[in-house]
């Protein structure tokens, strides 16, 4: 008896099509770290999110925030300032990038 599948099934799988995306991501400074990849994702604006995604984890587990600000005193600033000062950093020290693989 062959595989069938339900109306739903099918229908999603024709609306959640695939495309490859080439994308690139890093830090910059002193760092200059770029990585390059292809990945599959439903739209151009989910490929960048992925790009955004993995420039934030990477600036993350190189330390580049606190490696900039050693001296940092994090008891005389709250939690909302340290944030808005943590994302402007961010913004300066990643790029990245997305576009569609022919």
């Amino acid at each position: 008896m062959p595989h069938s599948q339900s109306i739903n099934e099918t229908l999603s799988l024709f609306f959640l099509k695939m495309t490859q995306f080439e994308i690139r991501y890093g830090i910059g400074g002193g760092y200059n770290v770029k990585t390059t990849e292809t990945i599959e994702a439903d739209s151009l604006d989910s490929a960048e999110q992925i790009a955004y995604e993995a420039a934030c984890e990477m600036f993350e587990s190189y330390g580049v925030f606190h490696r900039q600000n050693p001296d940092y005193d994090y008891d005389s600033i709250s939690e909302e300032d340290y944030q808005q000062e943590y994302n402007e950093e961010l913004e300066r020290w990643i790029s990245y990038t997305a576009k569609g693989v022919e």
